[in-house]
């Protein structure tokens, strides 16, 4: 069972490898993988901590994360092993219920995996 709540600094080490493993797998699919920079390198730039930040568990790890502010999803990466389990589905539906029915966010050209979500 997956549960939701707001991340504190100890999720750091967790959420910074989801990102890595999964914005490698967006990048295949869009730009490639030249494009990469790691959580480390983006976090503070690209203001992940603008908004609110809320992270997915379940019952031993946290399995994806989710930053928005305002009306926009900023940040939404799953846990490359927990793919097609609903967990996107679920860190939107927070995103939704904590901004209101409507929500923006951009995708790359080519990750369909996020456009179908």
């Amino acid at each position: 069972m997956i549960h939701l709540q707001n991340y504190n600094p100890e999720d750091w080490d967790a959420i910074a490898v989801i990102h890595d493993r999964a914005r490698l797998d967006e990048l295949r699919a869009s730009v490639g993988v030249e494009a990469f920079l790691s959580l480390e390198a983006t976090a503070e730039n690209e203001g992940l901590f603008e908004g609110e930040v809320w992270v997915a568990c379940d019952d031993k790890a946290i399995v994806g994360f989710i930053a928005f502010a305002d009306d926009e999803v900023t940040w939404l990466y799953v846990s490359p092993d927990h793919y097609r389990q609903g967990i996107g589905r679920i860190l939107l539906r927070q995103a939704i219920n904590r901004c209101g029915e409507t929500v923006r966010t951009s995708v790359l050209s080519g990750n369909d995996a996020a456009l179908h979500l």
